[in-house]
């Protein structure tokens, strides 16, 4: 039995993959008949940038927090997995919001009082 769940869940894996990999192609012809060559290339000097934060956000804290929350798993202390979400939760809200406020600053009405200048990188 154990066998048939662990060959559907790669089955299902399978599928998912091939999936992302046909939209992926289908949003590329598309990106590219919308952006044109001058704009491929401004999207194809971008994108490795925007990958590598991707991997680091991706790579660091919910990987921290996914292996704290299983330590207190394992030794069924519920409570300090749920204050582990609870602050977690709290924690990327806070740095996806600041983040979000300071590299969008350009969509922000010029009357709000509190605007701050965009950080380049």
């Amino acid at each position: 039995m154990s066998s048939d769940k662990f060959l559907r869940g790669a089955m299902i894996l399978t599928l998912a993959g091939l999936m992302v990999k046909v939209i992926g192609s289908v949003n590329r012809i598309l990106l590219s008949r919308l952006l044109g060559g001058e704009g491929i290339g401004l999207y194809q000097m971008a994108y490795p940038v925007y990958l590598l934060l991707l991997a680091i956000s991706a790579a660091g804290i919910p990987v921290a927090i996914s292996i704290i929350v299983a330590g207190f798993l394992a030794q069924k202390d519920y409570a300090n997995v749920r204050q582990v979400f609870r602050v977690s939760l709290r924690l990327m809200a806070c740095v996806g919001a600041v983040w979000c406020w300071r590299r969008a600053g350009w969509l922000m009405p010029a009357w709000l009082p509190m605007r701050v200048p965009i950080i380049r990188l």
